[in-house]
């Protein structure tokens, strides 16, 4: 499910972008205390809020905005943490 919404997001943030091969997303659940300088990264995108409960952040790199961070927060679950590869 996790992945869905992930896909989901990049479709309605990233312009209607369907993630096909080569990248693949995966989904992360982790301790966010454990990946606080990873975390950081996200500062510098602010968020998308497209409903109550429902917070997203998107960070692409800049040698290639195909290959994209998502941090979201949807009250009261877990925060998902999905990453899109090649």
């Amino acid at each position: 499910m996790a992945g869905k919404i992930v896909r989901g997001c990049e479709y309605v943030v990233a312009h209607k972008r369907i993630v096909e091969a080569p990248y693949t997303v995966k989904i992360h659940f982790v301790d966010a205390a454990k990946i606080q300088d990873v975390l950081k990264i996200f500062d510098h995108f602010g968020p998308i809020q497209p409903g109550p409960g429902f917070e997203v952040r998107r960070a692409a790199a800049h040698h290639d905005p195909n290959l994209v961070m998502y941090k979201i927060d949807v009250s009261p679950t877990p925060t998902i943490y999905g990453t899109m590869t090649d």
